[in-house]
């Protein structure tokens, strides 16, 4: 059994369809680039291939990104794993939809990843202390971080389908696995922004403004 996620800090569970190439990539890398921050990141597959270790090439790429990719095996995404996560992030805008498909009360807090690091970047633009704190509870960092989306989605003007989605590069050219790298790094940079800036400074908005 994994051990639960720190619940001052949250965890992060990211989605794609295998659960072989695109979410473990964003798992370990993201992970690893959120070493001290008490933030879990994990991955599961909507059609997962159960078992199966990540896909070589994809191995490869994510310890040059500084990842670790030993011990990966592919999970089938559950209604459970989507009701523990704090925030869900997806390879596609279809990811999401059968996420939430799957387990209705995540929609708010279930992006596609290319989505989420859009509203990121707005939270960075925040002033210090927008959200204010919490309304009851304790709820971990990486959904106070969340709990900011309502504050600027309305300044962000929605990305076009065909901009969303991760290229699934599984049984492709060693071409198409280099272009995903390149998609999600072009888009973890503000995620793993706004998730730092919401451990560091307790009120993500406060971190954000400075980030």
């Amino acid at each position: 059994m994994e051990p639960a996620p720190d619940r001052t800090s949250g965890s992060v569970l990211v989605v794609c369809t295998g659960n072989v190439c695109r979410s473990p990539y964003v798992e370990r890398v993201l992970g690893a680039r959120l070493a001290g921050t008490g933030i879990r990141v994990t991955s599961a597959g909507i059609g997962a291939l159960v078992g199966s270790a990540m896909e070589p090439r994809v191995a490869r790429r994510v310890v040059e990104a500084g990842g670790r990719s030993d011990a990966f095996v592919a999970r089938q995404l559950t209604p459970q794993l989507l009701a523990e996560a704090d925030l869900i992030l997806c390879a596609s805008r279809e990811h999401r939809a059968a996420a939430v498909r799957m387990e209705p009360a995540v929609l708010q807090r279930t992006f596609a990843l290319a989505d989420f690091a859009q509203l990121a970047t707005a939270i960075g633009r925040l002033p210090a202390r927008a959200a204010g704190a919490p309304a009851g509870g304790s709820p971990s960092a990486v959904a106070r971080l969340v709990g900011l989306v309502p504050l600027v989605r309305a300044t962000v003007s929605p990305l076009a389908a065909g901009a969303t989605a991760i290229i699934d590069p599984y049984r492709r050219s060693d071409r198409t696995v280099a272009r995903m790298v390149r998609q999600i790094e072009e888009l973890l940079g503000p995620v793993e922004a706004a998730l730092r800036g919401a451990v560091s400074a307790g009120d993500p908005a406060g971190d954000a403004a400075v980030s």
